[in-house]
């Protein structure tokens, strides 16, 4: 999807088996916001798969930090994270399943404005939209009828993406 920020971790003298870890910019997708991460394998037979988990530290904007963990298992070396939110920092977590010589990898990273995000797919976010796709969106995803007023407008399509379940918020 986007072209990865390439983190390189090679801590010889520590045990991680994570190794140059990759993490791509997030995009919105079908209604989501996704990124994929990577990373490279050591040789260690014992290391059978790898637990994630993934949660917001810190976010800035009008969206209340919550404490939302995600949490998934990989026998691969990646894995796409979603739910994501945007303007926040998330604690990313890997930690490989078999070897007890293993330390738990962990990095922060940021997802952008949603201005600033890449968009595939039909569904579009709300800031990224215009009027009438915007009266579309707000009658599926909602179901709420469509302010007249254009400071309506902005304070809905705020309270929208702060609402929306698949955020993490009610």
């Amino acid at each position: 999807m986007s072209l990865p920020i390439i983190i390189n971790f090679n801590y010889e003298q520590e045990v991680y088996s994570i190794k140059n870890l990759q993490i791509s910019k997030a995009y919105f997708i079908n209604g989501l916001i996704k990124t994929n991460i990577s990373w490279n394998k050591i040789n260690d037979h014992r290391i059978k798969q790898y637990d994630i988990f993934w949660i917001e530290s810190e976010c800035h904007s009008d969206v209340f930090s919550c404490c939302y963990r995600r949490d998934a298992v990989t026998i691969q070396n990646y894995f796409q994270l979603y739910d994501l939110r945007y303007d926040c920092t998330y604690l990313i977590n890997i930690k490989p399943i078999g070897s007890k010589l293993s330390k738990p990898f962990e990095i922060y990273f940021n997802v952008s404005s949603c201005k600033l995000t890449d968009v595939y797919g039909s569904i579009r976010p709300p800031c990224q939209t215009d009027r009438k796709t915007s009266k579309i969106y707000f009658s599926l995803i909602r179901g709420t009828k469509f302010p007249q007023k254009e400071s309506e407008v902005e304070l809905l399509l705020l309270e929208t993406c702060a609402g929306c379940p698949h955020y993490g918020n009610k």
